[in-house]
């Protein structure tokens, strides 16, 4: 992983830690930085479910017998 991302997932993960209320800034950003450490760029949830190798055994049965903009209309 790029050691930029890496320095800011630990920036925020010390600010979150010591959040009284959730903020949402910090929620996004996190994110953010998961797509990028995931897929290796930002984007939505259709395109990071068709790029995303990393998936449970579960989720890939799901993602295999129903159609994907069924599903992703379904869980949001």
């Amino acid at each position: 992983m790029n050691s930029l991302i890496e320095r800011r997932i630990r920036f925020l993960l010390d600010a979150a830690k010591y959040e009284v209320k959730k903020d949402q800034v910090i929620t996004y950003a996190m994110r953010v930085l998961s797509n990028h450490a995931t897929i290796g760029k930002d984007a939505g949830s259709a395109e990071i479910k068709k790029i995303n190798k990393i998936i449970s055994e579960e989720a890939q049965n799901l993602l295999y017998s129903s159609d994907l903009e069924t599903l992703t209309t379904e869980y949001l």
